[in-house]
């Protein structure tokens, strides 16, 4: 059985990317925007050794892989060159919309050939049978970690039919410079054509990661939802469901009870409904409370590679600690809750301070979380941030917040370290 690692990637920015024209086999240049970027990634992220690296013939492509494998053999691969747009190509959607043929083209779906260029349906018929050929060929080398640098529309077709796990083809879509790394089973190759997506590419050099904890790392939600409720029968008032608590957290216990007591701090009960709940949490924030699945192996895996890592909640301090205590020192050194003279989180100021006594910079750590308040916190920091999707908010609300690299699992946390 052999491992094949093959690393797509999207050729670096053009003029036509920034002007929005339909460039498929036009042979334009990467334009100094993006020899400059490419630069930056080649000195600022991790290039792993490789056997070989693959580009389609255009030019764009032939220049990213110059810059970002200097002295490697480029090998052509003619079946890896973007769709043909035929007629249309150079031209924007403005300088189309009059023209009908355009007009039938998009309502077509992808089925009408562009005049003199080829259908959706052929289009993904050429690349993933080039792509095919060229790994059946990989797998009867001894090559064990290949890159491929292609165009956009080549990789999201690509991982559209081969990746794993199975994703609309929208969902693939990458940056210049940027793509993503597969690993191929030759075994499993052989039985059905399937690639496992492990890890974005390339990789940043990360030293640290910062997590947010309730939805993150830990599912806290029956507990909360319990002490919420002790807190308002202790005033009559009605109780809330573990919906209702997982639509209200993340922004602090007070915010918290601010949404669940009805009138909110106006009601003349709140502020002995919110004694009742910080004493009934302190006593039984871990009753229920469990790492959610994947976390385990995630924080283990992190702590062998010697990555630092911090907790930062907006969370009562004594409670973060206590749980950071319970589950998962001494892999994670620090934990850091609600404090005086520390702002709650968008505030910076709590992860500021984690960086502090972890000893690493903003641009060397990840934040991870799960809701649009940690996508905030990150952006307020100037951190790379990922949002789980196993936590308390669906991946609409962190779009719409701002999110733009998401994790489905723990284990793709782990393969960007």
């Amino acid at each position: 059985m052999k491992t094949l690692k093959v690393n797509l990637i999207r050729h670096g920015l053009t003029d036509a990317n920034l002007n929005g024209t339909y460039t498929g086999r036009a042979d334009i240049p990467v334009n100094s925007a993006g020899i400059k970027e490419l630069k930056y990634i080649k000195k600022n992220f991790r290039f792993d050794e490789v056997d070989a690296v693959v580009t389609s013939p255009l030019t764009r492509c032939k220049q990213t892989a110059a810059i970002l494998y200097p002295g490697k053999e480029i090998l052509p691969y003619d079946g890896l060159i973007e769709y043909d747009f035929g007629e249309f190509e150079g031209k924007t959607a403005k300088e189309l919309e009059s023209d009908k043929r355009y007009a039938e083209w998009l309502g077509s779906a992808g089925e009408a050939k562009a005049p003199f260029g080829e259908s959706n349906d052929e289009f993904a018929a050429r690349v993933t049978g080039a792509f095919k050929m060229l790994v059946d060929g990989l797998l009867k080398t001894d090559m064990r970690e290949v890159s491929v640098i292609t165009h956009g529309g080549v990789i999201m077709t690509l991982l559209s039919f081969f990746g794993i796990p199975q994703k609309p083809m929208h969902e693939w879509i990458c940056n210049p410079g940027k793509g993503y790394t597969l690993r191929i089973d030759s075994t499993l190759w052989a039985m059905e054509p399937k690639a496992e997506v492990i890890s974005v590419f390339p990789k940043k050099n990360y030293k640290a990661v910062i997590f947010d904890l309730d939805g993150t790392l830990l599912n806290t939600l029956e507990d909360l939802k319990n002490s919420v409720n002790f807190a308002l029968k202790s005033i009559s008032a009605p109780e809330c469901t573990l919906a209702q608590v997982r639509e209200y957290v993340g922004n602090g216990i007070k915010n918290l009870m601010i949404k669940a007591v009805p009138g909110g701090e106006e009601n003349p009960e709140f502020e002995r409904a919110f004694s009742a709940f910080k004493e009934h949490y302190s006593a039984n924030n871990c009753v229920l409370t469990v790492p959610y699945d994947g976390v385990t192996g995630l924080i283990c895996g992190l702590y062998e590679r010697g990555v630092k890592m911090a907790v930062v909640s907006n969370k009562i301090s004594s409670s973060v600690k206590r749980l950071n205590r319970i589950f998962f020192e001494p892999e994670i050194s620090v934990a850091i809750g609600e404090s005086p003279g520390l702002r709650r989180k968008p505030y910076p100021d709590s992860v500021n301070k984690a960086l502090e006594l972890l000893g690493v910079t903003a641009d060397e750590t990840l934040y991870v979380g799960d809701s649009e308040v940690d996508v905030l916190t990150a952006r307020n920091v100037g951190m790379d941030c990922v949002s789980v999707l196993w936590g308390f908010r669906d991946r609409d609300v962190l779009t719409e917040a701002g999110a733009s690299a998401f994790a489905y699992t723990p284990e793709e946390i782990l393969t960007l370290f």
